[in-house]
């Protein structure tokens, strides 16, 4: 972003990242993703040989985006990373109503460059844009909210309100809007000034992903935004054909690679999982939470030095970044290496404090030094917001199998959404799914009946036609 307003770096962002999907749709071109590929932005003095190697690509798309009021500058230029050589380069003065024929014209001038053509013309490339330019500004801003989670939600479904009653045919904003609904009681207690009613947020979600599908059913977001709806409902099947549907249209995406793969995890299927978590690594080398999510699959899968390996990747590249510090904590609590979960949650010198991991490692050290009895610590945990990552962990370190399985309970019966199939290397995951309590969970959520029509997990087969049993 080279505009004089620093607040315009959404619509640099936005509009590279529309060049960077057109690219991606290339079967003939591996694109590296969005989070790998922006991490470069604040690094102007790395050399473009390392950014290659790091990233594992020949070519480097770099570029920069200057706007005034309806003026646009863009410059773009495209460098070979073997010896600095720059294939093609241009410059482009223009008005912020031609910002997409902008994107088509680099898109094709780079394809051009690297003999690799895109395959289907450029009216393919101009779908779903919208001539309203305020509205596209919103849409962008929108997006980036929805990224950072958190309050930022609200706000992004007030922006895409706007977007919407401005451009009601716009199906990507649609489709945005249910993405923002679908997570939004994950991390909000309130919303437009009132406690959440997760029913009423999920409808919204599913009723703004069928408008989006209905308006484009062509559109890859859309049909992952109805997936995630679906999925939320522990509506298993039907999640399972738009999560199928959003890949198929959109298969380097990154988000639903790494959606797509926590529903299999959900349902059980881990190397399913894996197999779409390599490729989210394979795309975004740099990205903590691709690294996060490889790493976690690694663990469902049992491989749980190569899971270290990467959790600990994650933490060098993000060392404030809590999920692979959850993720790693409760694989160390799962294998029963109670000194390497202590080790772990030592405070970071350069992060933010964070007063749960605090008392998790006090807990533990108490605990170790027999300080503290299990039912003392039990209350610790149970009185504190711990996530859903680390407390099957802790929950087995103070009370076994059956502390796995009250947790368990608690959450799969009281939480919208939760599913329990899934605990990063638990070592205990067999005995626990060995139990009557376990199958009653299981048909509870629904998830029988999902794999007697769609398939078995990987750890449970059925014993005739009203019977299971589970490893």
């Amino acid at each position: 972003n080279m505009s004089a307003d620093p607040e315009q770096e959404f619509f640099s962002d936005g509009m590279t990242e529309e060049i960077l999907n057109v690219l991606a749709k290339n079967k003939g071109l591996l694109v590296a993703a969005r989070t790998s590929a922006f991490s470069y932005k604040s690094q102007p003095e790395k050399d473009i040989r390392t950014i290659g190697q790091e990233l594992g690509v020949e070519t480097i798309l770099e570029g920069s985006v200057r706007r005034a009021g309806d003026d646009l500058r863009i410059t773009a230029q495209l460098v070979r990373v073997e010896d600095g050589f720059h294939l093609w380069s241009e410059t482009y003065n223009r008005k912020l109503e031609n910002v997409f024929a902008v994107q088509e014209e680099i898109a094709f001038a780079i394809s051009d460059a690297l003999q690799a053509p895109l395959g289907f013309s450029s009216s393919r490339l101009v779908e779903n844009r919208t001539t309203d330019m305020a509205a596209y500004d919103l849409y962008l801003q929108a997006r980036q909210l929805i990224r950072q989670r958190g309050e930022a939600l609200e706000r992004a479904v007030i922006l895409l309100d706007e977007v919407i009653a401005r451009e009601p045919d716009f199906a990507p904003a649609w489709a945005a809007q249910s993405l923002a609904y679908a997570v939004i009681p994950n991390y909000l207690t309130q919303f437009r000034g009132a406690a959440i009613n997760t029913a009423e947020i999920l409808f919204a979600a599913e009723k703004t992903a069928l408008k989006a599908i209905d308006l484009d059913p062509n559109l890859a977001e859309a049909h992952f935004a109805m997936a995630q709806a679906l999925r939320w409902r522990r509506l298993w099947g039907a999640a399972e054909d738009e999560y199928k549907r959003a890949y198929q249209l959109d298969p380097d995406n990154i988000e639903i690679l790494e959606d797509y793969g926590e529903f299999l995890y959900a349902v059980g299927k881990f190397r399913a999982a894996l197999t779409l978590a390599e490729k989210g690594y394979r795309l975004e080398p740099l990205s903590p939470l691709a690294i996060t999510s490889y790493a976690s699959s690694l663990s469902y899968n049992e491989r749980y030095d190569e899971a270290e390996a990467m959790f600990k990747k994650a933490l060098e590249l993000s060392p404030g970044f809590t999920w692979p510090k959850e993720f790693l904590l409760s694989q160390y609590l799962g294998l029963g290496e109670v000194d390497k979960a202590i080790e772990s949650l030592e405070p970071c010198a350069t992060c933010q404090p964070n007063p749960s991991f605090e008392i998790m490692r006090q807990v533990l050290i108490d605990l170790k030094n027999g300080e503290l009895e299990p039912g003392e610590a039990d209350q610790i945990i149970l009185n504190r917001d711990f996530s859903s990552v680390t407390a099957p962990g802790f929950a087995f370190t103070l009370r076994g199998k059956d502390g796995v399985l009250d947790w368990l309970e608690f959450y799969a019966y009281g939480n919208h959404g939760y599913t329990f199939v899934n605990w990063e290397g638990a070592s205990y995951a067999s005995d626990v799914r060995k139990t009557e309590r376990f199958k009653r969970l299981v048909k509870y959520t629904g998830l029988e009946d999902y794999w007697r029509l769609r398939g078995w997990p990987d750890f449970c087969k059925p014993v005739g036609d009203d019977d299971f049993e589970c490893d």
